[in-house]
């Protein structure tokens, strides 16, 4: 469990300590920067994924397996298997070119998974400590222990962002079909693109509002209907207990119709909002089905960067709320994270942490 604690541990002390640090030449300023709790969480969070041994994750070991498998075959041979795409197989027989070390792979794909994430929360964040604290709840952490093919076109959504804010159309579908790559269900980013350029203001949430609920009563037979059309080859289940995380993405989206001055909202945070409402509709259908739930994936791991963009936009007269809010959140979800550590309740088998060096 340290590695866990001290991932937490040495942001919050940084934060405390100092704000900011620099690099310097002599009397020279070369940067300054005061980004460095991100990046010390960063950076541990990356060590972490790439250092883990084959009993992290559920899926760990089975990528083992296909590593060994798709590492020695042809071109031909990888085209001719529809088993998995063909992305991630050209990295394994990329990788299998230099090396039969599974661990140097797991060292290429926690960069892939890393790297995109730590520019865009280093970049966007405005509130580190609670982006962080945010990261490790809502958003789908864990997955990026276990569901490597996931987690690495997660991360190419992040590219997808900036494509869709800078309108650049071609670079963006192509992003998104690179992602497709790597795991199908990335074509869920498709929605980035749309969803950055129309503004949800509040009039609109007179009719988004009451077509919410109706997706909420008739979720049953809509979730039916786009099962029958999409995901034919997974099996449906019961429900998956995801009504905690609906109720928080519900609270979330009031809170940031309700706080924001809509005057100071600039177009990321709105495009943002978007994605917020979204991802609440996703996860009515969470409540059905697992596989919902892996399509939400894409559009948690911008709400770190939300609310704290919502919480600098405040209106003049909700200043002293959100600073309430603040800590509120901070404290809470960094408790909760610490619980779900010291109580080992995780569904992917991330706790407690083995480093590759216990396998040997």
């Amino acid at each position: 469990m340290i590695p866990y604690f001290i991932l937490i541990a040495l942001p919050l002390l940084l934060r405390m300590v100092s704000k900011k640090y620099r690099f310097t030449r002599g009397a020279q300023i070369l940067c300054e920067t005061e980004t460095a709790s991100m990046d010390v969480f960063m950076l541990m969070f990356f060590l972490l994924l790439a250092c883990r041994g084959i009993k992290i994750g559920n899926d760990t070991i089975q990528y083992r397996r296909l590593f060994n498998e798709y590492r020695t075959q042809n071109i031909i041979q990888l085209l001719s298997s529809y088993e998995h795409e063909f992305g991630y197989k050209l990295l394994n027989r990329m990788a299998g070119l230099v090396t039969d070390n599974y661990q140097v792979l797991l060292v290429i794909t926690s960069a892939i998974c890393v790297i995109p994430l730590w520019y865009f929360y280093r970049k966007e964040s405005e509130n580190q400590i609670l982006t962080i604290a945010l990261f490790l709840t809502v958003a789908p952490y864990v997955m990026y222990f276990s569901g490597i093919r996931q987690a690495m076109a997660m991360s190419l959504g992040i590219p997808a962002w900036y494509a869709a804010k800078n309108k650049r159309l071609w670079w963006f579908i192509a992003l998104v079909i690179l992602a497709m790559q790597f795991h199908t269900s990335a074509f869920m980013l498709f929605a980035l693109y749309p969803l950055y350029h129309v503004r949800i203001t509040k009039r609109w949430l007179w009719v988004v509002v009451p077509c919410m609920m109706a997706v909420f009563i008739f979720r049953n037979t809509v979730f039916n209907f786009l099962f029958s059309l999409l995901w034919q080859e997974y099996h449906k289940t019961e429900a998956t207990g995801a009504t905690n995380v609906l109720i928080l993405l519900v609270l979330f989206s009031v809170y940031c119709y309700i706080i924001p001055d809509e005057d100071s909202v600039d177009s990321d945070t709105a495009a943002m909002r978007n994605i917020l409402l979204l991802s609440s509709v996703l996860q009515i259908f969470a409540m059905l089905h697992p596989i919902a739930m892996r399509m939400n994936y894409y559009f948690l791991i911008f709400i770190p960067i939300l609310i704290p963009k919502i919480i600098k936009r405040s209106k003049e007269g909700l200043i002293e709320i959100t600073r309430v809010s603040v800590v509120v959140l901070t404290v809470y979800f960094y408790y909760y994270f610490i619980k779900t550590v010291i109580t080992d309740d995780d569904p992917l088998n991330i706790f407690p942490y083995v480093s590759f060096l216990q396998n040997l």
